[in-house]
């Protein structure tokens, strides 16, 4: 097990627990840093400085190092000292003690660079062939074979640069007593008192019960980049990384990299994903980005994004939206968005409102079934190079959430509901239970709001009627908040088309008595409201003018790739309607919208990926003029 590589701790931190160890012996004078000097590995390790003669500075580790009575314990480090010690007594670097802290045996550096093996009472058991000069980083190991009442059985490990065992010297010597079975501590650092002010640098501190642990592999990128979350100073990459034990993202307006920004470095979780802001960056401006794994910049895992424009301010862009795709993609309608440009170039973002495949996750369903579809879907070769190009947010609809019908009941639920949280980079997650994935995000002068129609509805064949629902209370109540906010125009991203259809749809018509509370609150308020939705397989726009719109403006972007249906009795569609029914279809929705100052223009296209041909178009202007400057002085 790694203990420490010190990569997550802030630079100059002077505490060694947060990467791994439970005891800092720190005196006046001196103590413990996080340094970017000359790592072993990575971009940081820990300085261990005695201060003052006499002093001595270590970190511990004991809460996970028990060892039964007649076990054994190995640990490893990389130790790195810029001057050597004075004297031949030497300084130590590495003991295993006791729970009483008595030593049992101990590695020390010499005046000559000699690396010893000693007992817990100082006598000299061995000496390493091999030595290092001042500055130079030593990979040691130091074991403890065979704990019992007397122990016996040291061992001294110097390895290879590569790694490999270069040297190794043994002692069946007796070390001293152990004080309580079954408890054990670990020391590393400057330890030895006596000397004069002194420093010691450790990295990647080791510790198992089962062998010499192994040098780390090269990280490697096992999927990824996709990004989200983007703001007019920053967005988040997220990754699938192997072999890391920190990362951080570099950023740069150049593919070269020259002079980036970077963000903290964050640990992969036990299943290796990390999600990496990145903020400070300059508002509406193309960046390259890259990963930096322990200290390399990889060439696996580039990518580009760009910033918001500011919030509030007339801003012009396009984006492109859609649902439904097969569970194994191999649609060719990432490649169409990636090499679509609008009027102000490539998409900005893009929304996929559900359906991101069809497991129908049911009971049996397990949270690493979750992961791997993920890993299915974002690291398929047709959505991958899209991911990482063009940021996207996403949400869950039925069949990624729980099947045909599913609601707030589904058996996966909560399981869906934590992968989500685990591997998208999204936008403040609002929901109170940490189920929900609705949430906004603003772009210039445009507000858009993602709708969450699975987690909190009732079942649909529940009589209509206040206690029905398909948002549930908190996110309606929330969702209310957001069409006040104080941009002009609203943009709900809400998975299904905005009128009042079917009662037996499982759309809106199957709760309508919610469904005209809304609209209720919309005329009210006087909202200005566009939507964009998925969900129905076909490419269609309406003005708003269709029976049971309520006046509202809508756009569909579906299928991604999936079979597509004809519109049903008596639907019309003002801008028109086109599916290929009952034939796959691929397809996705694209948004130019236009700031002019005093008027918000949307131009939506519905489009086939295989000939970008536009099937469905319609454009939209809503009133909305500049707010007034803020000036000193009282308005007459």
């Amino acid at each position: 097990m790694t203990i420490a590589t010190f990569e997550t701790l802030p630079l100059g931190a002077t505490t060694a627990a947060a990467a791994g160890f439970d005891f800092l012996a720190a005196p006046a004078g001196g103590g413990a840093t996080v340094i970017d000097t000359n790592p072993y590995r990575g971009a940081q390790c820990l300085q261990l400085t005695t201060g003052t003669a006499g002093a001595i500075c270590y970190a511990e580790r004991s809460t996970t190092l028990g060892v039964a009575s007649s076990g054994q314990l190995y640990g490893r480090a990389r130790f790195r000292l810029p001057v050597l010690p004075s004297d031949a007594t030497g300084m130590r670097l590495f003991v295993v003690a006791d729970s009483a802290g008595a030593f049992l045996a101990e590695l020390r550096m010499t005046n000559a660079g000699r690396i010893q093996l000693r007992s817990g009472a100082g006598t000299i058991l061995a000496t390493a062939a091999a030595t290092v000069a001042a500055g130079q980083w030593c990979d040691l190991g130091l074991a403890v074979l065979a704990f019992s009442a007397t122990i016996g059985q040291a061992q001294l490990v110097v390895f290879a640069g590569d790694g490999t065992i270069a040297e190794t010297l043994t002692s069946t010597a007796t070390l001293n007593t152990l004080g309580a079975a079954g408890t054990t501590k670990a020391w590393v650092g400057a330890i030895r008192s006596g000397l004069a002010s002194f420093v010691v640098v450790v990295d990647d501190v080791d510790w198992t019960t089962t062998g010499w642990p192994t040098t780390p592999t090269a990280p490697t990128v096992q999927n990824g980049p996709w990004t989200g979350a983007v703001t007019p100073t920053g967005f988040t990459a997220a990754y699938r990384l192997s072999g890391a034990t920190a990362a951080r993202l570099v950023a740069s307006t150049t593919a070269e990299l020259t002079n980036p920004a970077t963000s903290g470095w964050v640990s992969p979780d036990s299943d290796g994903i990390v999600k990496l802001p990145i903020t400070g960056l300059t508002p509406d401006t193309a960046y390259h980005y890259a990963l930096d794994a322990d200290g390399v910049v990889l060439d696996a895992g580039r990518g580009e994004a760009r910033t918001f424009p500011p919030a509030g301010l007339p801003a012009s862009y396009s984006l492109w939206f859609g649902s439904c795709q097969w569970t194994v993609p191999t649609a060719l309608t990432y490649a169409a968005i990636l090499n679509r440009t609008g009027p102000t170039g490539r998409a900005l973002l893009g929304i996929h409102m559900g359906d991101l495949h069809y497991r129908d996750w049911g009971a049996t369903t397990t949270a690493a079934d979750i992961l791997t579809q993920y890993w299915t879907s974002f690291g398929s070769a047709a959505m991958a190079p899209a991911l990482a190009a063009i940021p996207f947010n996403y949400a869950w609809d039925n069949h990624d959430w729980g099947g045909d019908t599913s609601d707030l009941t589904a058996p996966a639920g909560d399981l869906v509901a934590a992968g989500y949280r685990q591997v998208i980079p999204s936008y403040p997650l609002p929901s109170s239970d940490g189920r929900g994935c609705f949430h906004s995000w603003v772009i210039g002068r445009v507000r858009f709001i993602q709708l969450d129609v699975r987690s909190f509805r009732t079942p649909q064949a529940e009589t209509d009627g206040p206690d029905k629902t398909m948002l549930g209370a908190e996110q309606v109540a929330w969702f209310k908040t957001q069409l006040s906010a104080p941009e002009p125009l609203k943009v709900v991203c809400g998975n299904y088309y905005w009128r009042q259809d079917n009662v037996s749809s499982g759309r809106w018509g199957s709760y309508g008595y919610e469904f005209e509370q809304l609209n209720a609150y919309i005329q009210e308020h006087d909202v200005r409201v566009y939507v964009l939705f998925g969900d129905r397989h076909a490419l269609c726009a309406d003005d708003g003018s269709a029976p049971g719109a309520y006046g509202v403006p809508q756009a569909g972007g579906a299928p991604i790739q999936q079979g597509s249906v004809a519109g049903g009795s008596g639907e019309s569609w003002s801008a028109g309607y086109y599916h290929t029914a009952p034939d796959t279809l691929q397809a996705y929705g694209w948004l130019d919208i236009v700031d002019s100052g005093t008027a918000i223009t949307l131009h939506y296209q519905g489009i086939t990926s295989l000939d970008g041909v536009t099937r469905v178009e319609m454009t939209t202007s809503f009133e909305a003029a500049n707010s007034l400057p803020a000036v000193w002085g009282i308005h007459l």
